[in-house]
């Protein structure tokens, strides 16, 4: 049985990967005319934008993805924490920062708020973090 769960969350999350990539990287529009959603890097195709208020905060993140996917994970953690400070409200700054914590507390303190910012996010931000929260609850 436990074995199901997590095969149904790591299919839930795959699915949400692929719709995310393969085309819903649309800038969620905005109810408010916040300037979170003015101000979103622009997508090509397939591509998730980076939805920020901040330019720094945007430069700060990238910096830390870079450095994420370079391996030096405990290097980036400062580059997500600096873009979090920026951006209060950056949604995937804070699903990264979750990604790279050193203890599951961390992990799901960052999480937690990524998921309470999601509406703030584009589509394809919103779908990757939804789909990071859905994998652990399937795993208990």
């Amino acid at each position: 049985m436990p074995r199901q769960r997590l095969m149904l969350g790591l299919l839930a999350l795959l699915v949400a990967a692929t719709v995310a990539l393969s085309g819903c990287a649309k800038v969620a529009e905005s109810t408010n005319n916040s300037p979170v959603a003015a101000n979103t890097e622009p997508s090509a195709a397939g591509k998730i934008p980076v939805t920020t208020a901040s330019d720094e905060a945007r430069k700060e993140f990238l910096q830390g993805r870079d450095l994420n996917e370079k391996l030096l994970i405990q290097d980036s953690i400062q580059h997500f924490d600096k873009a979090i400070s920026l951006d209060p409200n950056f949604a995937w700054a804070e699903l990264n920062r979750a990604q790279v914590s050193p203890t599951g507390k961390e992990f799901f303190e960052h999480l937690k708020k990524a998921v309470s910012l999601s509406d703030k996010a584009s589509n394809g931000e919103k779908l990757l973090i939804l789909g990071t929260e859905a994998a652990p609850r399937t795993r208990a």
